[in-house]
Protein backbone atom coordinates (compact mmCIF):
# COMPACT_ATOMS: atom_id res chain seq x y z
CA UNK A 1 0.00 0.00 0.00
CA UNK A 2 1.37 3.39 -0.95
CA UNK A 3 1.08 5.67 2.04
CA UNK A 4 0.78 9.40 1.55
CA UNK A 5 0.81 12.06 4.21
CA UNK A 6 -1.90 14.71 3.84
CA UNK A 7 -0.44 18.17 4.07
CA UNK A 8 -2.15 20.45 6.58
CA UNK A 9 -2.92 22.69 3.62
CA UNK A 10 -4.52 19.90 1.57
CA UNK A 11 -6.82 18.16 4.00
CA UNK A 12 -10.33 16.92 3.32
CA UNK A 13 -12.95 19.70 3.20
CA UNK A 14 -14.91 20.24 6.39
CA UNK A 15 -17.22 23.08 7.40
CA UNK A 16 -15.38 25.85 9.19
CA UNK A 17 -16.77 26.66 12.66
CA UNK A 18 -18.30 30.10 13.09
CA UNK A 19 -16.35 32.98 14.61
CA UNK A 20 -17.71 32.54 18.13
CA UNK A 21 -16.71 28.85 18.12
CA UNK A 22 -13.24 29.80 16.89
CA UNK A 23 -12.87 32.35 19.69
CA UNK A 24 -13.96 29.85 22.35
CA UNK A 25 -11.49 27.27 21.05
CA UNK A 26 -8.65 29.79 20.92
CA UNK A 27 -9.41 30.98 24.45
CA UNK A 28 -9.25 27.45 25.86
CA UNK A 29 -6.10 26.63 23.91
CA UNK A 30 -4.40 29.78 25.19
CA UNK A 31 -5.20 28.64 28.72
CA UNK A 32 -3.38 25.29 28.39
CA UNK A 33 -1.21 25.27 25.27
CA UNK A 34 2.42 26.13 24.66
CA UNK A 35 4.67 26.17 21.62
CA UNK A 36 6.10 22.66 21.07
CA UNK A 37 9.33 24.21 19.74
CA UNK A 38 10.16 26.94 22.24
CA UNK A 39 7.83 26.16 25.14
CA UNK A 40 6.52 29.74 24.92
CA UNK A 41 2.91 30.54 25.76
CA UNK A 42 0.54 31.26 22.89
CA UNK A 43 -1.98 33.98 22.08
CA UNK A 44 -4.58 34.36 19.31
CA UNK A 45 -3.17 35.76 16.07
CA UNK A 46 -4.28 39.33 15.39
CA UNK A 47 -6.16 40.34 12.28
CA UNK A 48 -3.05 42.09 10.97
CA UNK A 49 -0.95 38.95 11.46
CA UNK A 50 -3.52 36.81 9.66
CA UNK A 51 -3.67 39.34 6.79
CA UNK A 52 0.12 39.29 6.49
CA UNK A 53 0.16 35.49 6.51
CA UNK A 54 -2.54 35.30 3.83
CA UNK A 55 -0.70 37.83 1.69
CA UNK A 56 2.53 35.83 1.98
CA UNK A 57 0.69 32.58 1.24
CA UNK A 58 -0.90 34.07 -1.88
CA UNK A 59 2.61 34.99 -3.05
CA UNK A 60 3.57 31.30 -2.64
CA UNK A 61 6.55 31.70 -0.37
CA UNK A 62 5.07 30.98 3.08
CA UNK A 63 5.71 27.38 4.15
CA UNK A 64 5.37 25.09 7.10
CA UNK A 65 8.60 23.81 8.64
CA UNK A 66 8.20 20.51 6.76
CA UNK A 67 8.44 22.45 3.47
CA UNK A 68 4.78 22.22 2.43
CA UNK A 69 3.25 25.42 1.11
CA UNK A 70 0.73 27.35 3.18
CA UNK A 71 -2.45 28.12 1.28
CA UNK A 72 -4.25 31.43 1.66
CA UNK A 73 -7.61 31.55 3.40
CA UNK A 74 -6.21 31.44 6.93
CA UNK A 75 -8.95 32.46 9.36
CA UNK A 76 -7.55 31.64 12.81
CA UNK A 77 -4.35 30.66 14.53
CA UNK A 78 -2.14 31.08 17.56
CA UNK A 79 1.16 32.91 17.76
CA UNK A 80 3.97 32.53 20.27
CA UNK A 81 4.40 35.39 22.72
CA UNK A 82 7.73 36.13 21.08
CA UNK A 83 6.11 36.27 17.63
CA UNK A 84 8.34 33.53 16.22
CA UNK A 85 5.78 30.97 15.06
CA UNK A 86 2.18 30.76 13.90
CA UNK A 87 0.08 27.62 14.40
CA UNK A 88 -3.03 27.40 12.26
CA UNK A 89 -6.53 26.42 13.33
CA UNK A 90 -7.68 24.38 10.34
CA UNK A 91 -11.24 23.03 10.23
CA UNK A 92 -11.42 23.45 14.00
CA UNK A 93 -8.18 21.50 14.53
CA UNK A 94 -5.06 23.16 15.93
CA UNK A 95 -1.96 22.15 13.94
CA UNK A 96 0.53 21.87 16.81
CA UNK A 97 3.04 19.51 15.24
CA UNK A 98 6.42 21.29 15.14
CA UNK A 99 6.64 20.28 11.48
CA UNK A 100 3.53 22.35 10.71
CA UNK A 101 4.65 25.52 12.49
CA UNK A 102 4.93 28.61 10.29
CA UNK A 103 7.96 30.81 10.97
CA UNK A 104 7.00 34.47 11.20
CA UNK A 105 10.45 35.65 12.25
CA UNK A 106 12.57 35.96 9.06
CA UNK A 107 15.54 34.56 10.98
CA UNK A 108 13.70 31.28 11.45
CA UNK A 109 12.31 30.81 7.95
CA UNK A 110 15.09 28.46 6.98
CA UNK A 111 14.35 26.13 9.91
CA UNK A 112 13.08 22.73 8.82
CA UNK A 113 11.66 19.67 10.53
CA UNK A 114 10.24 16.32 9.49
CA UNK A 115 8.56 13.49 11.37
CA UNK A 116 10.90 10.58 11.89
CA UNK A 117 10.06 7.56 9.76
CA UNK A 118 8.35 5.49 12.48
CA UNK A 119 5.94 8.30 13.29
CA UNK A 120 5.38 8.98 9.61
CA UNK A 121 4.45 5.32 9.22
CA UNK A 122 1.84 5.51 12.00
CA UNK A 123 0.43 8.82 10.76
CA UNK A 124 0.14 7.58 7.19
CA UNK A 125 -1.40 4.26 8.19
CA UNK A 126 -4.21 5.90 10.12
CA UNK A 127 -4.79 8.76 7.67
CA UNK A 128 -4.99 6.35 4.74
CA UNK A 129 -6.46 3.18 6.19
CA UNK A 130 -6.89 2.70 9.94
CA UNK A 131 -9.61 5.32 10.43
CA UNK A 132 -11.50 4.47 7.27
CA UNK A 133 -14.77 2.58 7.75
CA UNK A 134 -15.64 -0.79 6.26
CA UNK A 135 -18.99 -1.75 4.72
CA UNK A 136 -20.51 -2.35 8.17
CA UNK A 137 -19.49 1.06 9.48
CA UNK A 138 -16.66 -0.21 11.71
CA UNK A 139 -13.23 1.39 11.65
CA UNK A 140 -10.64 -0.80 9.95
CA UNK A 141 -8.48 -0.49 13.06
CA UNK A 142 -11.17 -2.29 15.09
CA UNK A 143 -11.76 -4.89 12.38
CA UNK A 144 -8.10 -5.91 12.52
CA UNK A 145 -7.30 -5.58 16.22
CA UNK A 146 -10.52 -6.13 18.12
CA UNK A 147 -12.94 -9.00 18.68
CA UNK A 148 -16.21 -7.56 17.42
CA UNK A 149 -18.34 -10.69 17.98
CA UNK A 150 -21.46 -10.33 20.17
CA UNK A 151 -20.16 -13.01 22.56
CA UNK A 152 -17.32 -10.67 23.61
CA UNK A 153 -19.27 -7.41 23.71
CA UNK A 154 -20.16 -7.30 27.42
CA UNK A 155 -16.63 -8.21 28.54
CA UNK A 156 -15.11 -5.54 26.31
CA UNK A 157 -17.68 -3.01 27.51
CA UNK A 158 -16.67 -3.61 31.12
CA UNK A 159 -12.95 -3.46 30.32
CA UNK A 160 -13.38 -0.11 28.56
CA UNK A 161 -15.23 1.27 31.59
CA UNK A 162 -12.53 -0.01 33.95
CA UNK A 163 -10.42 3.05 33.05
CA UNK A 164 -12.91 5.21 34.96
CA UNK A 165 -11.89 3.57 38.25
CA UNK A 166 -8.57 5.43 38.13
CA UNK A 167 -9.60 8.87 36.84
CA UNK A 168 -10.98 11.88 38.67
CA UNK A 169 -14.73 11.86 37.95
CA UNK A 170 -14.76 15.53 36.96
CA UNK A 171 -12.46 18.41 36.09
CA UNK A 172 -11.71 21.06 33.51
CA UNK A 173 -9.56 19.26 30.93
CA UNK A 174 -9.10 15.56 30.19
CA UNK A 175 -6.27 14.79 27.78
CA UNK A 176 -6.90 11.91 25.37
CA UNK A 177 -3.42 11.37 23.96
CA UNK A 178 -3.61 9.68 20.54
CA UNK A 179 -7.40 9.79 20.77
CA UNK A 180 -8.12 8.40 17.34
CA UNK A 181 -11.79 9.00 16.50
CA UNK A 182 -12.84 8.19 20.11
CA UNK A 183 -14.27 5.11 18.47
CA UNK A 184 -16.10 3.37 21.35
CA UNK A 185 -19.01 4.90 23.21
CA UNK A 186 -17.51 3.83 26.55
CA UNK A 187 -14.61 6.21 25.90
CA UNK A 188 -17.02 9.13 26.14
CA UNK A 189 -17.65 8.37 29.82
CA UNK A 190 -14.09 9.36 30.75
CA UNK A 191 -14.78 13.04 30.07
CA UNK A 192 -18.54 13.30 30.56
CA UNK A 193 -18.13 15.59 33.60
CA UNK A 194 -15.23 17.63 32.20
CA UNK A 195 -15.34 21.07 30.61
CA UNK A 196 -13.45 19.79 27.55
CA UNK A 197 -11.87 16.62 26.32
CA UNK A 198 -8.54 17.45 24.64
CA UNK A 199 -8.09 15.07 21.71
CA UNK A 200 -4.49 14.86 20.45
CA UNK A 201 -3.41 12.69 17.54
CA UNK A 202 -0.85 12.48 14.73
CA UNK A 203 -3.66 11.66 12.29
CA UNK A 204 -5.71 14.54 10.90
CA UNK A 205 -8.36 12.07 9.79
CA UNK A 206 -8.69 10.78 13.36
CA UNK A 207 -9.37 14.27 14.64
CA UNK A 208 -11.91 14.97 11.92
CA UNK A 209 -13.78 11.82 12.96
CA UNK A 210 -13.52 12.74 16.64
CA UNK A 211 -14.87 16.21 15.90
CA UNK A 212 -17.87 14.75 14.11
CA UNK A 213 -18.59 12.69 17.21
CA UNK A 214 -17.89 15.17 20.01
CA UNK A 215 -18.44 18.57 18.40
CA UNK A 216 -17.73 21.47 20.76
CA UNK A 217 -17.30 19.18 23.78
CA UNK A 218 -13.64 18.77 22.86
CA UNK A 219 -10.54 20.53 21.61
CA UNK A 220 -8.72 18.93 18.67
CA UNK A 221 -4.95 19.10 18.40
CA UNK A 222 -2.65 17.63 15.79
CA UNK A 223 0.30 16.82 18.02
CA UNK A 224 2.96 14.37 19.17
CA UNK A 225 2.67 12.44 22.44
CA UNK A 226 6.44 12.71 22.93
CA UNK A 227 6.31 16.51 22.67
CA UNK A 228 2.91 17.55 24.00
CA UNK A 229 2.07 21.20 23.25
CA UNK A 230 0.66 21.88 26.73
CA UNK A 231 1.77 23.65 29.88
CA UNK A 232 2.98 21.70 32.91
CA UNK A 233 0.07 20.54 35.07
CA UNK A 234 -2.57 21.63 32.56
CA UNK A 235 -4.68 18.45 32.67
CA UNK A 236 -7.01 17.13 35.35
CA UNK A 237 -6.82 13.63 33.88
CA UNK A 238 -4.86 11.83 31.17
CA UNK A 239 -5.67 8.72 29.14
CA UNK A 240 -3.64 7.11 26.38
CA UNK A 241 -5.04 3.89 24.98
CA UNK A 242 -3.09 1.45 22.78
CA UNK A 243 -0.69 4.18 21.70
CA UNK A 244 2.74 4.14 23.27
CA UNK A 245 3.79 0.82 21.74
CA UNK A 246 3.40 2.55 18.35
CA UNK A 247 5.88 5.24 19.45
CA UNK A 248 9.55 4.69 18.49
CA UNK A 249 11.14 2.41 21.08
CA UNK A 250 13.72 4.98 22.14
CA UNK A 251 11.04 7.68 22.65
CA UNK A 252 8.50 5.73 24.69
CA UNK A 253 10.01 6.77 28.00
CA UNK A 254 9.70 10.38 26.85
CA UNK A 255 6.03 9.74 26.07
CA UNK A 256 5.36 8.58 29.64
CA UNK A 257 7.27 11.57 31.01
CA UNK A 258 5.24 13.99 28.87
CA UNK A 259 1.95 12.52 30.05
CA UNK A 260 3.12 12.89 33.64
CA UNK A 261 4.39 16.45 33.05
CA UNK A 262 1.05 17.79 31.82
CA UNK A 263 -0.93 16.06 34.60
CA UNK A 264 -2.11 18.28 37.43
CA UNK A 265 -0.74 17.47 40.92
CA UNK A 266 -3.06 15.22 42.89
CA UNK A 267 -4.53 13.65 39.73
CA UNK A 268 -4.01 10.36 37.89
CA UNK A 269 -3.53 9.20 34.34
CA UNK A 270 -4.00 5.82 32.65
CA UNK A 271 -1.96 4.25 29.85
CA UNK A 272 -3.17 1.01 28.27
CA UNK A 273 -0.13 -0.95 27.09
CA UNK A 274 0.53 -4.39 25.58
CA UNK A 275 2.64 -7.34 26.70
CA UNK A 276 3.49 -8.95 23.36
CA UNK A 277 4.35 -12.34 24.91
CA UNK A 278 2.22 -12.37 28.04
CA UNK A 279 2.21 -15.41 30.29
CA UNK A 280 -1.50 -16.02 29.71
CA UNK A 281 -1.11 -15.86 25.93
CA UNK A 282 1.88 -18.22 25.95
CA UNK A 283 -0.04 -20.72 28.08
CA UNK A 284 -3.15 -20.68 25.89
CA UNK A 285 -1.08 -20.94 22.72
CA UNK A 286 0.77 -23.94 24.18
CA UNK A 287 -2.55 -25.65 24.95
CA UNK A 288 -4.07 -24.92 21.55
CA UNK A 289 -1.84 -27.21 19.49
CA UNK A 290 -2.33 -30.46 21.47
CA UNK A 291 -6.06 -29.81 21.74
CA UNK A 292 -6.31 -29.37 17.99
CA UNK A 293 -4.41 -32.62 17.48
CA UNK A 294 -6.73 -34.39 19.93
CA UNK A 295 -9.78 -33.14 18.05
CA UNK A 296 -8.31 -34.39 14.78
CA UNK A 297 -7.63 -37.81 16.31
CA UNK A 298 -11.14 -38.25 17.75
CA UNK A 299 -13.16 -36.69 14.93
CA UNK A 300 -14.76 -38.88 12.26
CA UNK A 301 -12.79 -38.80 8.99
CA UNK A 302 -15.74 -37.34 7.08
CA UNK A 303 -16.07 -34.38 9.39
CA UNK A 304 -14.36 -31.09 8.46
CA UNK A 305 -11.15 -30.23 10.26
CA UNK A 306 -11.66 -27.94 13.27
CA UNK A 307 -10.57 -24.37 13.03
CA UNK A 308 -10.58 -21.38 15.31
CA UNK A 309 -13.83 -19.47 15.07
CA UNK A 310 -13.39 -16.82 12.38
CA UNK A 311 -13.95 -13.16 12.98
CA UNK A 312 -17.04 -11.55 11.54
CA UNK A 313 -15.20 -10.71 8.29
CA UNK A 314 -12.09 -11.52 6.35
CA UNK A 315 -8.86 -10.04 7.66
CA UNK A 316 -7.19 -7.55 5.30
CA UNK A 317 -4.04 -8.56 3.45
CA UNK A 318 -0.82 -8.33 5.45
CA UNK A 319 0.45 -5.43 3.32
CA UNK A 320 -2.47 -3.33 4.51
CA UNK A 321 -1.57 -3.72 8.17
CA UNK A 322 2.10 -2.76 8.20
CA UNK A 323 2.25 -0.50 11.23
CA UNK A 324 5.21 0.36 13.43
CA UNK A 325 5.01 -1.53 16.72
CA UNK A 326 7.43 -2.05 19.58
CA UNK A 327 6.16 -3.20 22.97
CA UNK A 328 8.77 -3.11 25.72
CA UNK A 329 8.74 -6.05 28.12
CA UNK A 330 7.86 -5.75 31.81
CA UNK A 331 11.56 -5.93 32.68
CA UNK A 332 12.22 -2.79 30.66
CA UNK A 333 9.81 -0.85 32.83
CA UNK A 334 11.26 -2.17 36.09
CA UNK A 335 14.81 -1.43 34.91
CA UNK A 336 14.09 2.26 34.26
CA UNK A 337 14.83 4.91 36.86
CA UNK A 338 11.46 6.63 36.82
CA UNK A 339 11.00 9.96 38.59
CA UNK A 340 7.41 8.96 39.38
CA UNK A 341 5.69 5.69 40.37
CA UNK A 342 4.05 3.41 37.80
CA UNK A 343 1.34 1.05 39.04
CA UNK A 344 0.51 -2.00 36.90
CA UNK A 345 -3.10 -3.17 36.98
CA UNK A 346 -5.26 -5.12 34.56
CA UNK A 347 -7.15 -3.63 31.66
CA UNK A 348 -7.82 -6.91 29.87
CA UNK A 349 -6.28 -10.37 30.26
CA UNK A 350 -7.04 -11.89 26.86
CA UNK A 351 -5.78 -10.68 23.53
CA UNK A 352 -7.88 -10.74 20.38
CA UNK A 353 -6.49 -13.95 18.92
CA UNK A 354 -6.97 -15.84 22.18
CA UNK A 355 -10.54 -14.60 22.43
CA UNK A 356 -11.34 -15.62 18.87
CA UNK A 357 -9.82 -19.05 19.49
CA UNK A 358 -11.09 -19.90 22.96
CA UNK A 359 -14.28 -17.92 23.55
CA UNK A 360 -17.16 -19.64 21.76
CA UNK A 361 -20.84 -18.61 21.79
CA UNK A 362 -21.96 -22.24 22.10
CA UNK A 363 -19.47 -23.07 24.85
CA UNK A 364 -20.70 -20.66 27.53
CA UNK A 365 -18.42 -17.97 26.13
CA UNK A 366 -20.21 -15.10 27.88
CA UNK A 367 -20.14 -16.92 31.22
CA UNK A 368 -16.42 -17.63 30.86
CA UNK A 369 -15.68 -13.97 30.18
CA UNK A 370 -17.90 -12.85 33.07
CA UNK A 371 -15.96 -15.14 35.42
CA UNK A 372 -12.66 -13.89 34.01
CA UNK A 373 -13.69 -10.29 34.61
CA UNK A 374 -14.49 -11.06 38.25
CA UNK A 375 -11.12 -12.76 38.71
CA UNK A 376 -9.37 -9.74 37.19
CA UNK A 377 -11.09 -7.49 39.71
CA UNK A 378 -10.03 -9.76 42.57
CA UNK A 379 -6.39 -9.86 41.42
CA UNK A 380 -5.86 -6.68 39.37
CA UNK A 381 -2.08 -6.45 39.86
CA UNK A 382 -1.41 -10.12 39.09
CA UNK A 383 -3.70 -10.02 36.05
CA UNK A 384 -2.00 -6.82 34.90
CA UNK A 385 1.38 -8.54 35.09
CA UNK A 386 0.38 -11.85 33.47
CA UNK A 387 -2.36 -10.79 31.04
CA UNK A 388 -1.97 -9.26 27.61
CA UNK A 389 -3.16 -5.68 28.21
CA UNK A 390 -2.07 -3.89 31.39
CA UNK A 391 -3.03 -0.42 32.56
CA UNK A 392 -0.16 1.70 33.78
CA UNK A 393 -1.49 4.17 36.31
CA UNK A 394 0.40 7.45 36.78
CA UNK A 395 -0.25 9.20 40.10
CA UNK A 396 1.06 12.72 40.49
CA UNK A 397 1.58 13.51 44.14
Amino acid sequence: MTMTVPSPSRVSPHPEPDGSADRAVLADLCEIARCPISGSRLRPATGAELDDANRSASESWLTHRDGTAVQSGITAGLVTETGDYLYLLKDGIALFLPEYAIALDPRRRHDSAELRSEKQNVKSFYDDFGWARDGKGDFEDAVIWEDLRPVSADYLHRCHLRVNHYLAPRGRYLLDAASGPVQYDEYLTYSQNYHRRVCVDLSFRALQEARRKLGDRALYVLGDITNLPFMDGAMDAVVSLHTLYHVPADEQRRGFEELYRVLKPGRTGVVVYHWQHSAVTRLLNALASPLQKLKHATRRPSAPAPTSEPSSREAPPAWETELYYHAHAYRWFTSQQWSFPLEFVVWRTLGVQCMRTWIRPKAMGRAVLALLYRLENLLPHLAGRLGEYPMLVLRKG
